[in-house]
């Protein structure tokens, strides 16, 4: 059975019902679709559990004590941002056969040292040189210790990475210490973005292409993500090829 779960803290749950409509629909009951959160958040429509724990008012320091709550077992657990969309059933493809699989960052601009607050850690560097390891798609196995071990990290940086950025940084200073231990993914095909609406004919064709998951990014882009989530609706219950 595939296991997928996300972390979403507050009172609109709009962008995490997607995720979790498009997992059912293209799953069934052959997902366990786990919902990470706090003691206030409403339970999304759909998931099979729902794991409320008392978090740190920091959000990377919530997010990372939420994953590490999580007990992790013998077959692939998928931990994914909310803003994402299935397009195909999750089908997790690495040729290293390692315990916990990664997304590199693609695209490399220089990183706004004075966003949302001043880093000096990153003045004159880009994202590839601090932040190059993605943390809105890993599938992670065995490694019982992984997110505990990303949170005991975190938690050592100053606390502006508890606000902002931590999840990212302490993946890439784990990975440092022991980079043999990681595989990868395809960014495309389980992160693809979208800046726009899917239509039926699009999907389509990423299907046939193999994408297996649509990233939208920005609050203006996760206004795309219902009207794409209901073209996507037409496409897996058309009859015929699809």
């Amino acid at each position: 059975m595939i296991r997928i779960v996300f972390f979403w803290v507050g009172q609109d749950v709009t962008t995490p019902s997607f995720l979790v409509k498009s997992a059912k629909l293209l799953h069934g009951n052959d997902a366990e679709i786990i919902q990470l959160t706090d003691q206030e958040t409403p339970e999304i429509a759909g998931v099979t559990h729902i794991v409320r724990n008392r978090l740190s008012k920091n959000l990377m320091v919530a997010r990372l004590e939420a994953y590490a709550s999580v007990e992790i077992g013998h077959e692939y657990t998928f931990f994914t941002d909310a803003d994402l969309l299935f397009i195909e059933k999750l089908k997790l493809e690495d040729s290293s056969k390692r315990d916990i699989l990664l997304i590199r960052r693609v695209n490399n601009i220089l990183v706004n040292a004075d966003f949302p607050e001043h880093y000096p850690e990153f003045v004159g560097k880009t994202f590839l040189d601090v932040m190059p390891l993605l943390f809105g798609a890993i599938a992670v196995r065995n490694a019982r210790q992984f997110f505990a071990d990303l949170l005991e990290i975190c938690l050592r940086l100053p606390d502006r990475f508890h606000r902002w950025y931590g999840d990212q940084v302490s993946l890439f200073e784990a990975y440092k210490l022991n980079p043999t231990a990681f595989g990868f993914l395809d960014a495309s095909v389980y992160q693809l973005p979208m800046n726009h609406v899917g239509v039926p004919e699009e999907l389509r064709s990423l299907r046939r292409s193999g994408i297996q998951i649509l990233h939208f990014k920005g609050r203006d882009h996760k206004k795309m993500m219902e009207p794409t989530y209901q073209n996507l609706l037409q496409v897996v219950n058309a009859p015929g090829p699809r």
